[in-house]
């Protein structure tokens, strides 16, 4: 792991029930993701996943919302940038790290809080830099809570108190 990447984690919320597809997720990312320089932290309720190399939180056997998975991963580990997976968005192909660390540096050196790795729907704020714009505030899923990069403040002020799933907070941004 690189000095900087030391700051970086990445983070996926999932509920135990759907394990079979996280299964497919997990043996998809050890095959694209194999050299990934980044703690993996998995939030989720009481499964264990051993020989993963992943760093479990088990939050527990009640039913915790997406957010409130998040938010305990948040309380229990210490990163200024997350990036943040769904356990259904399955990495298909060889993650080049260099991409990877070039948003987290870009994110680093302008401050930004927020980086969407989809640009769907189609980014509509103007151009700040190569393929970044600013997100209008206005554009429904302008802040999307999957694929993308996150400072650990900015997450933690968009989860709040957990109450809110990752679609209300997509909706009301």
């Amino acid at each position: 792991m690189s000095s900087e990447g030391q700051d970086t984690a990445v983070l996926l919320s999932t509920y135990d029930p759907y394990y079979d597809v996280l299964k497919v997720f997990i043996e998809l990312f050890q095959r694209n993701w194999s050299d990934c320089p980044y703690e993996v932290i998995v939030a989720n309720n009481t499964l264990k996943l051993d020989n993963t190399g992943f760093r479990v939180i088990n939050c527990g056997d009640k039913v915790l919302s997406w957010c409130e998975r998040v938010l305990r991963a948040l309380e229990e580990t210490d990163y200024k940038y997350y990036i943040v997976l769904l356990e259904d968005m399955f990495i298909s192909e060889k993650v080049d790290n260099a991409v990877i660390e070039s948003i987290i540096s870009y994110m680093r050196d302008n401050n930004i809080d927020f980086y969407k790795v989809i640009p769907y729907p189609k980014p509509t704020g103007p151009l700040v830099a190569e393929h970044i714009h600013k997100i209008n505030k206005q554009t429904k899923y302008g802040i999307s809570m999957n694929l993308a990069v996150f400072t650990r403040e900015y997450l933690k002020e968009l989860v709040g108190d957990g109450s809110l799933s990752g679609w209300d907070i997509e909706n009301e941004l």
